[in-house]
């Protein structure tokens, strides 16, 4: 399980990992990040560009200072796509640029430790991930929105991790915006259909003083452009 790993021999990373596109099989393991620690990887396409067997496993995200915001994260995989009302994408997911950017991703076996303030920093966000997602047998404490799944396809797995008063801190009460912290999982454009169906499951996973984003007290919000749901 994620809280029963020896850290006392870890390396410490304070600044950006980045990833590069078009790398095809890669493992974070065994890492503490601290400060502006980050993994990133903005640069992913489609094709020869693609990231492929992305796997980041066992480690600690702590004492934070990345930046908030909406599309950052402390492990950000992409940039979200949102389709506007008026773009005729929305119907059509074959033209998402973003569709299959990441192929077979693993987060897992990682804890993530907020602080019970203001400003927090989402923590992991996949944009654009095709093939296997699986967000597996994590802990999240305090932070901002732990995990966001925007433009996913193919199989994808968020279960056995715990979420701590995720929504529920100082961010939670006086910031209602996305970059507090407000949900513990969000589902944002899943599925191509015409590309790649969505087949998921979000499953044994523990909320502990969890709540949502403002009036919608909820952990778990999905989100499709013309209708949202919350859990």
């Amino acid at each position: 399980p994620a809280n029963t790993r020896n850290t006392s021999n870890e390396t410490q990373i304070t600044g950006t990992l980045k990833i590069a596109k078009g790398v095809k099989g890669i493992m974070i393991n065994g890492f503490t990040f601290s400060g502006n620690g980050q993994i990133i990887c903005n640069e992913a396409g489609r094709g020869s560009t693609a990231v492929e067997n992305v796997e980041i496993v066992y480690n600690r995200f702590i004492n934070t200072t990345v930046t908030a915001g909406e599309g950052n994260a402390i492990v950000n995989l992409g940039l979200a796509w949102r389709p506007s009302n008026s773009d005729a994408a929305i119907n059509d997911p074959t033209k998402w640029a973003c569709n299959q950017r990441f192929v077979n991703v693993t987060i897992a076996h990682n804890v993530f430790k907020g602080k019970n303030a203001t400003g927090q920093p989402n923590v992991i966000q996949v944009a654009g991930s095709g093939g296997n997602t699986s967000i597996v047998d994590n802990s999240f404490e305090y932070g901002g929105t732990s995990i966001s799944l925007f433009n996913t396809c193919g199989n994808f797995n968020i279960d056995h991790n715990r979420f701590i008063n995720v929504g529920a801190d100082a961010a939670g009460k006086t910031e209602k915006t996305y970059t507090g912290g407000y949900f513990a999982i969000r589902l944002y454009y899943i599925g191509a259909r015409k590309l790649e169906k969505a087949d998921g499951s979000v499953c044994h996973n523990i909320f502990d003083g969890c709540q949502g984003q403002s009036t919608m007290f909820a952990p778990i919000r999905l989100f499709s452009g013309n209708s949202s749901e919350t859990v």
